[in-house]
């Protein structure tokens, strides 16, 4: 058997692509033991962040309603939330965007 076929071509000694083949095998076994329950992690993980999301929107609501129905801007409701130092969950300020998106969660 011809030994120049036994690496790639851009290789300058078979020692060396049989160390980095075994490196990428090595690198795609990790991988997917890591991605084994892949798509069903990222939708737990998504439910989690949507259910504790809905829970924080609940927890705002009686805040923001009261200001919504006096005719507040979403930005006015964003400015009172900051200054009463409430946070997102994540741990952000905000913003008349967040505001929206939070009240339609209320319905």
């Amino acid at each position: 058997m011809n030994s120049s076929l036994l690496f790639h071509p851009f290789e300058t000694s078979p020692k060396r692509a049989i160390l980095l083949q075994r490196g990428r095998r090595s690198i795609a076994a990790r991988l997917r033991t890591l991605g084994g329950a892949g798509s069903r992690n990222i939708k737990k993980a998504n439910e989690a962040k949507v259910s504790a999301t809905n829970t924080f929107a609940k927890t705002i609501q009686p805040l923001v309603e009261p200001l919504r129905d006096a005719g507040k801007t979403f930005q006015e409701i964003a400015d009172v939330l900051n200054a009463m130092k409430i946070q997102t969950p994540s741990g952000k300020c905000f913003y008349p965007a967040s505001v929206r998106n939070y009240t339609l969660r209320f319905t």
